[in-house]
Order: structure tokens, then sequence, then C-alpha cells
């Protein structure tokens, strides 16, 4: 995998995102790290956002830590969408998440939030 090409402007707007509804969104679907019987959820969550001309997928999911070796922090890692063409060729207003590149817009390091 290679590493998405944003510009300055595209990963503000991401973090913006990430951090104003993302974030926010994931909490609700995964409010803790492990369920109700203290498995490690490993379940993606997906969240779109439309920058300009480009669409986003953002991919949020519970993380690992190699500090303290606990699931304790939230990772996302975005991906470009391509447009889906109708049966006329055209595009059609739906997309589809193309993992051929990737921005990490956190990582491990990142402080508890």
């Amino acid at each position: 995998m290679t590493d998405l090409e944003l510009s300055d402007h595209e990963k503000t707007m991401l973090f913006s995102f990430y951090y104003a509804e993302g974030l926010d969104e994931f909490r609700k679907e995964y409010p803790d790290s492990t369920d109700e019987n203290g498995r490690i959820i490993e379940d993606n969550f997906w969240i779109g956002v439309q920058v300009d001309e480009r669409m986003f997928d953002l991919c949020i999911f519970w993380s690992n830590s190699w500090l303290d070796k606990s699931p304790s922090r939230p990772l996302c890692v975005v991906y470009e969408c391509d447009p889906c063409d109708g049966d006329d060729g055209e595009p059609n207003g739906n997309w589809t998440t193309n993992t051929n590149k990737q921005w990490y817009l956190t990582d491990e390091m990142e402080v508890k939030i």
C-alpha cells in the first residue's frame, strides 16, 4: 500500500471532521474497546466525508498500543473513494472505497483521548 496524497487543506479538513464528528460517532457505536464479555472489539467503523471534489472514507477502530499493550486508542485510516458509474457509464452519485492508498490520520503514539 502507498500513501494517499493529500493537500494541507484536505488534511486540515479531514482532521476537523474526524475530531468534530467521526470520533463522536465511533464512540457512540463503540464506547469501549471491549464488549460486555471483555473481548476486544475488532469491528471497523466507517464514515465518509467529501472535501471539495474528493470523497474520503475514514476507517476508525480500537487499536492495541505498543506502549501498554491495552486496546485503548482509536486509530483512523483515510482512504479515497472513487465515483461509481451507472448503466449509462456516467457517475451515478455513489462512491466506492479505494484501499490501494491510505493515510494514517492517527497513529499508535496519539495521546489517549
